[in-house]
């Protein structure tokens, strides 16, 4: 058994899940944003407002520069730490490091 596994113990453990959880709200709010500006497209409902759509703007990049940090930690590492369980099910692909919002 790997030394590098993450246990619900772990802080790692606990900051993987919140990222996950976050990740999964903010797609939530994507899905919204884009169903809604279809609509307003479609003229079925007013556009998103320009505050409402700067505040998603600023929670998408911050949960950008959330996801470079861990893959800047991943890439640190010799070994990535993986989720007990399935790993290959839970760990977000390594990529490259895209610009910054």
């Amino acid at each position: 058994m790997s030394s590098n596994l993450l246990v619900p113990g772990d802080q790692e453990f606990h900051e993987d899940k919140q990222l996950i959880a976050d990740l999964a709200a903010l797609n939530e709010q994507l899905s919204r944003y884009v169903l809604r500006y279809l609509d307003a497209d479609a003229r079925r409902a007013e556009p998103v407002s320009v505050t409402d759509e700067r505040t998603f703007a600023q929670a998408l990049c911050a949960m950008a520069d959330r996801l470079q940090e861990r893959a800047a930690q991943r890439a640190a590492s010799s070994t990535p730490p993986v989720l007990k369980g399935d790993p290959a099910r839970r760990q977000l692909t390594n990529g490259r490091p895209s610009e910054r919002c």
